[in-house]
């Protein structure tokens, strides 16, 4: 089945995320997005919350021996950090490629907190407060998804992109690293596509991110099979 019918589908049988990691959900971030605009002193506990929800301390934080409080409550100078943050993401004249690399290597840079962890920042922050400028957040389920759709669409004119997002060894697929400009056509292109469906880019992103393969949902088709078929039959335009 196509990738995006089974977003479709799922859409349509009205699939939701739930409670995704430490009984926290989407729409409570949603919803403490708002509160922490009009509270900068609850910034701490809202970026902890978000990179607990992405359950940061089992999948990154093992490997270099930290926690979402270790990692927060170790930013140097937070009230100057807290007073940069909302300067940046309310800056609505500012490129969603600028905003990611003050994440990645400017003022916003948390030390271990990769893209994975704070695309997901931009994401709630953005939504939450119903920017114009709504961004998704971009993991290695969502590259794989974004690369499955470029070759599933036939979008001719990011096939280049494909060797830029990822790399093929010995026939298995590894995730490169991702830069503002690359952050940036992906939310192009996944507005684009969810405007084709008239779905909300956030509820798409939500639909076609899945969940782990390992766990059965019967009423549901995970797209994360669908996804992998395309680009494991495709592998040879990954260069």
């Amino acid at each position: 089945m196509p990738i995006l019918q089974t977003v479709l589908n799922n859409h349509i049988a009205d699939y939701g995320q739930g409670i995704f990691a430490n009984g926290i959900n989407r729409n409570q971030l949603y919803h403490e997005s708002v509160l922490v605009n009009s509270n900068h002193k609850i910034l701490k506990e809202y970026l902890i919350k978000i990179l607990m929800w992405g359950d940061f301390d089992r999948v990154v934080g093992r490997f270099h021996g930290t926690t979402s409080q270790a990692v927060i409550n170790g930013i140097n100078d937070f009230e100057s950090y807290s007073r940069i943050f909302f300067e940046i993401l309310e800056n609505q004249d500012l490129s969603i490629n600028k905003k990611f690399n003050q994440f990645k290597r400017g003022r916003l840079r948390i030390s271990n907190v990769g893209f994975a962890y704070f695309t997901k920042i931009l994401h709630f922050y953005s939504v939450g407060n119903n920017h114009d400028q709504k961004m998704l957040i971009l993991d290695k389920w969502l590259i794989y998804a974004w690369a499955s759709l470029i070759i599933e669409r036939q979008i001719q004119e990011q096939y280049l992109i494909l060797g830029k997002i990822l790399r093929v060894k010995d026939n298995i697929l590894y995730v490169r690293q991702i830069n503002g400009a690359l952050y940036e056509k992906f939310n192009d292109t996944m507005r684009e596509i969810a405007d084709d469906l008239g779905l909300e880019i956030h509820r798409f992103e939500e639909l076609i991110f899945g969940w782990d393969r390992r766990v059965e949902n019967p009423n549901f088709n995970n797209p994360r099979f669908e996804i992998l078929n395309v680009l494991q039959n495709n592998i040879d335009l990954i260069v």
